[in-house]
């Protein structure tokens, strides 16, 4: 069933979450797959506020909206998973991108702290960080990119955002959605019922711990 909703929205989030009940009786997995960033890249000491606050309510609050909607459906149950998404950018502050960072790190932080309060329902709270996917946000970037150095005048954006992710992992090659959708699936399987407040890098070696 899909349903239009601002998931920065409280009244929106309730109304979803009452819509599926209505229709399944039971949520038993919540995948918070809201986020991006507000404005071009900037140095933080150049962010404008509303790019900040918008991209908090994207990224964080959203996260935070939804968990705390469906959580205590649940709860009622005594089972769940929920997996947020987050970022390597969650795990390694990068500049230019310092909202968005903030916000990645933050859906871990909330990540943490609700794997502790839910785990005495049996309900397992994760992260998964996406490292680098070919996205509008990233089609962006190539484009300033390509604007902005000669050299790469004549390579497509798919070239260039190639080139950076060959440069950045291990593996040499790019995330897919598949790829990420794969550690989600895990996640939220029977067979993952023992990993809970984990924050699972899906990002060639780019990022290690």
């Amino acid at each position: 069933m899909a349903l239009r909703v601002d998931a920065t929205g409280e009244g929106d989030v309730q109304a979803m979450v009452q819509k599926t009940l209505e229709a399944f009786g039971q949520i038993d997995i919540l995948v918070n797959n809201v986020g991006g960033g507000s404005g071009g890249p900037n140095v933080v000491i150049k962010t404008a506020t509303e790019h900040w606050d918008r991209t908090i309510e994207i990224t964080l609050k959203s996260t935070f909206l939804c968990c705390r909607a469906i959580a205590p459906e649940m709860i009622k149950r005594r089972q769940g998973r929920i997996v947020n998404i987050s970022s390597i950018s969650g795990k390694l502050g990068e500049s230019l991108i310092g909202p968005y960072c903030a916000a990645k790190f933050g859906v871990q932080g909330l990540t943490q702290v609700l794997a502790k309060e839910l785990g005495r329902y049996d309900i397992t709270v994760n992260a998964v960080c996406p490292g680098y996917v070919f996205t509008p946000g990233w089609e962006q970037l190539a484009r300033e990119m390509k604007a902005a150095y000669s050299t790469l005048a004549d390579k497509s954006l798919e070239e260039i955002f190639e080139m950076r992710t060959k440069n950045l992992t291990v593996l040499g090659r790019p995330q897919t959605a598949e790829d990420i959708a794969s550690m989600v699936a895990y996640l939220a399987s029977e067979e993952a019922r023992n990993i809970t407040g984990q924050a699972i890098n899906v990002d060639g070696g780019a990022v290690m711990h």
